[in-house]
Parts: structure tokens; sequence; C-alpha cells
């Protein structure tokens, strides 16, 4: 190998090994928002026995137990991804080191595939732009939130699958050669695009944009022949995507894309979304994790209207100069088209977003630099004043990486970077509320939470966590009217209604097993209820009536349905066999006595986080 072949190599080792560098203070990291209830609360990654469950339930199945029953109206069908975590799990049980390096390894490979697209993009003479691409990707702050962020990683798994099958399905050995070989190597492509979706659904939505260059849409004349010659070839990819849609449906009972209404707001704001993504990864300026449904909400309709007029205006533009530079039309098209989704999505996050948009446009970009450094007849110092220009931007987004990095070192850290670069947002204020609950700063959770609820007011989660902040610091009648509120509101009805009978335990018998039974008649299977009747019924201190008032409840017709589910002693005696000795869904400070007693003990389950009443927004 000569000195010239060996240079791209070299490059790219460089690339790998500097992405590796300033990535590695994420071990020092610990487990943030969503990566509580699935590794350190939830049991089923820990349990290898289960993993065949993954693979016929919406993801959320493994992350959050009020979800199991039934998928939400905007799901995720995500079990490749989940079952990654299986593996991170019997190397390090509940400890973050295994599930940094997994993410850190298929960051790593994307940034591999992205030099290696470049390679096979672009022209010989502008080859070099590929080391440059795969730098700009592998150190981009605004995309190291998929990676950073353990639960991210399904943005990183679903572009390491998605591009290998895009290169392997592009490639000469699969379109030339003998037959058997051919075929192997296309049903390889497949089965890779097959695992990409079964990582993250978006990979489906850059068919169109591949559909479009290898018909030569963007080198000539749009030509129906050649639209349907590329289709045909494209169905190598497509039938995967037609058995994952079926696979889906058959999961979730359904697609479950979300309802009209939140198309057509996705409609509204997706203009909008394009060009706010395509500047912060030109300039990025925010590190944290976003909440665009709340931020785009406080924009004014006209905005968006605009947002339409400069998208028309763009595409009829690009259109016409896509034959003097088709690699930057294609990668424009690849961004838009796997961008589209996240528009319908409300929950937060954005750089996520951008990860598999970014593989190509990064090439894209990357190319036209070097044609406009080639191409203009610069002096000597502009250009060394550009290169230093070019040096210190890479130096900021190395600085902002690492800023990104400690901002993900802890629930409170992360959170309370959020609140400073967005306190108009909610989820800042509310995952602060309940990382001070965790830590049993309960007056400092109510403060958080109530500053949350004050920007969103309709999220039941924050208004769950809130009812029990003002529980746990003797404040039960604000504690009774937010639990009301949210069964009136029946958001959550099993959820509040638990919340409601710890609220009125010590004052209402007859209320306090309302809501009890009408948690258990809402959801059967919710524990924190069966367990509180549990308690209720055996320990507390007016256990007999609790009884008697069960037994008369019991034969009600409303809950006729609960005798046969509740224990036999339950029907016999109006008492539940008690596991516990606390009550679920209520704790007491370490050190502080508390009016909400068992009989003379405090109610204690452990630790906010395992409260079942408490959720992480």
């Amino acid at each position: 190998m000569t000195t010239a072949s060996r240079r791209p190599w070299l490059g790219l080792a460089g690339v790998l090994l500097l992405v590796a560098t300033v990535s590695a203070p994420v071990f020092r990291n610990g487990f943030v928002i969503d990566d509580w209830p699935l590794i350190v609360e939830g049991k089923l990654i820990h349990e290898p026995r289960r993993v065949g469950e993954l693979w016929v339930h919406h993801a959320m199945y493994a992350a959050d137990p009020r979800q199991r029953a039934q998928a939400p109206e905007l799901a995720t069908f995500r079990p490749l991804t989940l079952l990654t975590f299986f593996a991170d799990a019997q190397l390090s049980g509940r400890e973050p080191w295994a599930y940094h390096l997994t993410n850190l390894l298929a960051h790593l490979g994307v940034v591999l595939l992205v030099w290696l697209l470049g390679r096979r993009l672009l022209p010989p003479e502008r080859r070099h732009a590929a080391t440059w691409a795969a730098a700009w990707f592998g150190l981009h702050p605004t995309l190291a939130e998929a990676h950073i962020w353990i639960n991210g990683r399904s943005d990183p798994l679903c572009a390491l699958l998605g591009l290998a099958s895009v290169l392997l399905w592009r490639s000469d050995a699969a379109r030339r050669g003998p037959r058997g070989r051919r075929w192997a190597l296309q049903a390889a492509s497949g089965a890779l695009f097959l695992g990409g979706l079964l990582c993250k659904e978006v990979l489906l939505f850059v068919l169109p944009a591949l559909l479009l260059w290898e018909a030569g849409v963007f080198h000539g004349a749009l030509d129906r022949r050649a639209i349907g010659r590329a289709a045909l070839r494209l169905s190598v990819l497509a039938l995967p995507a037609a058995l994952y849609l079926g696979w889906r449906v058959t999961a979730l009972s359904g697609l479950q894309s979300g309802g009209q209404g939140r198309l057509l707001a996705a409609l509204l704001h997706l203009p909008y979304l394009l060009g706010d993504g395509l500047r912060q990864l030109l300039l990025p300026t925010r590190t944290t994790m976003r909440l665009l449904n709340e931020e785009y909400a406080a924009l004014p309709r006209f905005v968006f209207g605009a947002a339409w007029a400069v998208l028309a205006v763009v595409v009829v533009v690009g259109w016409r100069l896509r034959r003097r530079a088709p690699l930057l039309a294609f990668g424009l098209v690849w961004y838009a088209c796997a961008l589209a989704p996240a528009s319908l999505v409300d929950w937060p996050g954005f750089g996520r977003y951008l990860y598999l948009p970014f593989t190509v446009l990064a090439v894209a970009l990357a190319d036209r630099v070097v044609v406009a450094w080639q191409a203009l007849p610069l002096r000597r110092s502009v250009r060394q004043v550009l290169c230093a220009g070019g040096l210190a931007y890479g130096g900021l987004l190395i600085v902002l990486f690492s800023v990104t990095v400690r901002e993900y070192r802890s629930w409170e850290s992360f959170h309370r970077a959020i609140v400073e670069e967005s306190p108009e947002t909610s989820h800042g204020w509310g995952g602060l509320g309940v990382a001070y609950g965790r830590e049993g700063r309960y007056q400092d959770a109510r403060r958080m939470l109530r500053r949350a609820v004050a920007r969103d007011p309709d999220n039941a989660y924050y208004w769950l966590n809130l009812g029990l902040a003002y529980l746990l610091t003797d404040a039960p009648r604000a504690a009774e009217r937010v639990a009301l509120d949210g069964v009136a509101q029946r958001v959550l009805p099993a959820e509040f209604n638990n919340l409601a009978a710890l609220t009125l335990m010590n004052r209402d018998v007859d209320r306090t097993l309302v809501h009890l039974l009408d948690a258990l008649t809402d959801r059967p299977d919710f524990a924190p209820a069966r367990q509180n009747l549990a308690l209720l019924t055996t320990r507390h201190p007016r256990r007999e009536a609790y009884r008697q008032a069960l037994r008369r409840a019991l034969d009600q017709p409303r809950y006729a349905g609960l005798r046969r589910l509740l224990p036999g002693r339950c029907r016999a005696l109006g008492a539940c066999e008690a596991r516990s000795k606390t009550l679920a869904g209520v704790e007491a400070p370490a050190g502080r006595r508390s009016e909400r007693t068992v009989g003379s003990r405090t109610p204690s389950p452990g630790r906010w986080r395992r409260l079942p009443v408490c959720s992480a927004a």
C-alpha cells in the first residue's frame, strides 16, 4: 500500500480516535430520564427468558409499566434496539458502563459508514471530503443526544444498519458478477434494512430519496421508465419495509401513528422543523434536550406560513439547480424525508432526530465546501483566514460536545441545564422536581413541579408527581385536589385514583375504598392499588372498618368483576394478603415521623423512583 493510498485510512483512524477520546468522559455518566424505568426500575431486560416478549409489544412495554396493557396513540416498535439492552444487562446489570460502551461503538460504526458513503458518492478528486464529513458528523454536539444518552441509541443503531444496507445495495458486487453472489448480497442488504427498521421506524422514510437517486432524477430529467426500473431495484429494500409494517400492525394492533389532529399539526410544523434542524446543524447553539411541541406552540401561525413559503421557493430553485449539485440535492431530500416523522412526536428530543438525516447531508455539505474551496480564486491570506475559521469552528464543536457530555452526567445536571437554556419550557422544571423527589427534597420538588404545571397544565405526569409531593410535605388537602382533578379528567385514572385513596385513607374509609376499587376496575393488574388494599385491610388501625366496607363494596354490581380477580382471602374476609408493611405511593423522609401511619409504622416503600404514582415525564 502506497503513502497516497494509506492517507485516507490514516485520516479515518484519526477521526475515530478523536471521536472516541472526546466521548470517553461519558463513562462517568449515570442514568437520566427514560434510562431509569427501563434499566434501573425495570425487570424485563434483566430477565433473558423474556426476550421473546419484545417482538410482540410496543417499545414502552419494556420501559413503562403503565403502558403495558395498551399501546399509546403514537407507539414505537423497536425490538432490536431493546434486544441490545438485554445484552448490556448481562454485562453490567444496573451499572451504566456497558450501555455507554454499546452506544459509543454504534456511533463509531456510523462515523465509519459516513466515511465509506462519502468515498462511494464523491468523485476521486474530492474524496478527501469524506474525512471531513465523518469528523463533522462524529463530533457534532447536537447529534450527541443520540449516543451520549443511553436511551437514544435507537438512532445510531438504525443509522448503522440502514447505511450498511444502502452501501451494500448500491455496491458493484451486489449488481454484477455471479447470480448466486448477487442474490446473497441483495438478501443481506434487505436483512440489514429490516434490522434498521426494527431499531427505529424512521428508516422507512428514506425510501423515496433512494428511489429518486436510483432513477437519476438528480442528474437529469424526470423519466418514468427510469423510475420504474429504479422501483424494481428498490424492491430489495421495499419488501423488508412491507414485512416490517405488517409485523408492526400485528404487534401494535394497528399502525399507531397518531390521530388526524396530530398529523395536521405535523404538516403545519414540518417546514419550520426542517429549517430549525438545518440551522442547528450548521451553527449549533443549543446543547440540551428540547421540547419542540411547547416551543412551536408559542410561535405565531404566520411563522409557519412563512416557513412554507420559503420551503416552496427552495424546492423550485433546488429542482432547477439539481444537475449542478446532484449530491447536495440528494442530501437535502434524504434530510427532509428522514426528519419528517419527527414533526409527529410531542415528547422531549431534537438532536437524535437529526442523526439519520445528517448522515448523507454531512457528505453533501462537505463536498460543496471543497468545491467552493477549489473553484474560488482566493488569495493565500484569505485562504489562511478561512482555514483558521474552520479550525475555530471545529474547536467550537468539540467544546460544545464536551459540555453536552457533562450535562448528561446525572438526572439533576441534565434537567438543570435544560432550565438554564430553556426556562420557558416545562420538561426541565418537571425533571428537576422528580430529581429532588428521589433525593427526599420534597419541598424543592413541590416548587419545581408547580413551575412545570404552570408551563404545561395538561401534563398528567407533572400533576401526578406534584400530588405526591404535596402528600409528602403534609399537604394532603392539596394532594386530594390534584388527585380528584386527575380522576375527573380520566387521564391515568388508576394512578390518580390510587393517589386519591392515599390522601383520604385516614379520613374517609368508604371513599378510600371506592378510589382503590375504581383503580383496579380500570387496571386489574395495577399492583400499587392491590398492595394498598391489602395493607388497609390487614394493618391499618381501622382495618376492621375497611374490611366491612370492602365486603359491602364488592356486593355492588359495578365491582362484580373484581370478585374474581381479588385473592380468595379478600373475598372471604374483605382483606388481601399483605406482602409489605408500607403503602405503595407514600414515602416519608428519612428520620421524620409522619401522620400517615399503618399501625405503628411510617409508610416508606423505599425510594421516590420506586413509587408507583411517580413518573419521570
